[in-house]
């Protein structure tokens, strides 16, 4: 798919969104859907849970505090932002910054499937518990007490059964501290790549330097991945 057909797709896509005011209350009131932004032909996509009050407010995502935490730990691993895409799960602001509700991620779960789609590309990074949930909906485990990885099937071959159930099955049976920091393979093509919010970074030095390693490993290892794929 040409570069231009992609910002025409995403476009229609994002453009489509508007239907979700009289069906979400925090669509209702956000000043801004916060759309997916950065070179559609990246083969790195970033995603993330929710926007904040800078993002609602610029209709871009991780322009807040902890964006810039992010984008400045992002290009001290010699990535730019416009080299890659970055997007939320859902679009709209939630009241105080709370975690986006299991119907609020139902609903925005179409928009990411069919941005996934578009993009087409071939690592996925989580950001946080939320948006790695929401891949993780597949997933099978070899040992459940340990949590060990077998396969986690491929987003575009699923159908759309992201359903209020299953996603709130899906929340209780994972850790993020278990997972983050790791390539796993989705697909033939594709590899996932959990990491903490960078929210998280800023709630301590501890925390921070976690999030500095896994970013480390990921810039040290992904030319190694993409080469596999």
């Amino acid at each position: 798919m040409s570069k231009i057909v992609k910002i025409k797709k995403l476009e229609k896509l994002y453009g489509e969104m508007e239907f979700l005011r009289g069906k979400l209350e925090i669509c209702a009131s956000c000043k801004n859907f916060v759309k997916g932004t950065g070179d559609v032909d990246s083969k790195i996509l970033f995603v993330g849970e929710a926007p904040g009050r800078d993002e609602d407010l610029q209709g871009e995502p991780f322009v807040g505090r902890s964006g810039k935490l992010f984008i400045k730990i992002l290009e001290e691993n010699n990535f730019l932002r416009k080299e890659i895409f970055i997007t939320n799960i859902v679009k709209c602001r939630p009241p105080e910054n709370r975690d986006p509700s299991i119907e609020e991620i139902s609903l925005f779960s179409k928009i990411l499937k069919q941005e996934v789609e578009i993009l087409n590309p071939k690592i996925i990074v989580t950001l946080g518990r939320i948006s790695l949930g929401f891949f993780l909906e597949n997933v099978k485990f070899k040992n459940q007490n340990t949590k060990e990885i077998v396969e986690i099937m491929d987003l575009k071959n699923k159908k759309d059964n992201h359903n209020e159930l299953s996603l709130q099955k899906n929340f209780l049976n994972f850790k993020i501290s278990d997972l983050h920091g790791k390539f796993f393979k989705i697909s033939k093509n594709r590899f996932l790549f959990p990491m903490y919010h960078p929210s998280f970074a800023l709630r301590g030095r501890k925390n921070l330097e976690s999030f500095r390693k896994d970013f480390e490993i990921f810039s040290k290892d992904f030319l190694k991945i993409y080469e596999k794929i």
